[in-house]
């Protein structure tokens, strides 16, 4: 995965906003992260 600036990600798509998580946090148990395997699309 590549890290993208705020700044950049707004030129591209505003509706894109980054959320970070620690490694250890990143698991399906987590709805979030659920919902990001789930539906996301890799850049």
């Amino acid at each position: 995965m590549v890290a993208v600036s705020n700044e950049i990600l707004i030129k591209v798509d505003s509706r894109i906003e980054p959320h970070p998580f620690k490694p250890e946090d990143f698991t399906e148990e987590n709805p979030f992260v659920k919902e990001i395997l789930k539906q996301g699309i890799e850049i």
